[in-house]
């Protein structure tokens, strides 16, 4: 079955959503057996695939932005959560 899923996320990271995350993504869209989309809140028409670093900087989501993560396959589920808890965590980027 598969299973089409969204959840809102917000970027945390003083830097946005750079390089280094969008890379970091891209890279974890391939570990599900899902097809991960990200798109700005207010915007449903700027989806893109997570796979796609460059599609993921174009969105220019700064620090406060609000994005849906949508997530479509057998493992739209664990790659949700994967992706809301990297969200979560900033991105890893230490805060000052």
């Amino acid at each position: 079955m598969n299973a089409v899923l969204e959840q809102e996320v917000t970027v945390l990271s003083e830097m946005g959503l750079h390089t280094r995350p969008a890379a970091q993504l891209a890279k974890m869209a391939t570990a599900f057996n899902a097809t991960i989309f990200l798109s700005r809140w207010e915007d449903p028409a700027s989806e893109t695939e997570c796979s796609s670093i460059l599609g993921l900087l174009m969105l220019a989501a700064p620090r406060g932005a609000k994005l849906r993560v949508k997530a479509i396959g057998a493992d739209a589920e664990n790659a949700i959560r994967h992706v809301a808890e990297y969200f979560a965590a900033g991105f890893g980027d230490e805060r000052e």
